[in-house]
């Protein structure tokens, strides 16, 4: 059971870890995330003292993605008080789009603490060195390092599937000069 409990952890960090890394498409002013390319991934990279200031009313427009990934940096992150998600992009069902709670990911890959106060979270929550405390909802899941609050949890898994990536195929004259290179190297040695 705890062998199977820590490739469940080292998966979801090597998953923390490829999102960390994207290239962040989307922009933030300060209330309102946005997303206007045609990738089908959003992905956001963000301050968490930037985001969750004091009565700041968020709000998410995902274009054509289908994914949104929310990176937050910060160690100790407290989400102050009077933060809302507004907008379709944070409802459940977002009006003509396929965009909804199993579809957004709040990554927060510093993060040792973090206080969600009375937000109600939409989108699943990575914070796997983090204690967390408070929150009014979630709608989505949340992994963490510990959990101490009296919160819903609705069941609205983080549905991804990574981009399939194409390697291209080596030439056959690159690939034969590698082979005879190897074997007239080892031909030298002996």
């Amino acid at each position: 059971m705890l062998n199977d409990l820590a490739n469940v952890e080292a998966t979801l960090r090597g998953f923390s870890d490829t999102f960390t890394g994207m290239t962040a498409n989307g922009l933030f002013n300060g209330s309102h995330l946005s997303y206007s390319g045609a990738d089908s991934v959003a992905v956001f990279d963000l301050n968490a003292v930037d985001v969750f200031a004091q009565n700041n009313s968020l709000s998410l427009d995902a274009g054509v993605a289908d994914t949104v990934i929310i990176n937050v940096a910060g160690t100790n992150v407290s989400i102050a008080g009077g933060v809302n998600l507004t907008g379709n992009g944070f409802s459940i069902h977002a009006n003509g789009s396929n965009l909804g709670a199993s579809n957004i990911l709040w990554n927060f890959h510093e993060a040792e603490s973090i206080n969600f106060n009375n937000l109600a979270t939409v989108g699943s929550v990575l914070a796997l060195d983090a204690d967390i405390v408070g929150g009014a909802v979630f709608d989505g899941a949340v992994a963490a390092q510990s959990y101490d609050g009296g919160s819903e949890f609705h069941r609205f898994a983080f549905n991804w599937t990574p981009p399939q990536v194409e390697v291209p195929e080596a030439p056959t004259a690159l690939l034969f000069s590698l082979g005879l290179c190897l074997i007239l190297g080892s031909r030298k040695r002996r």
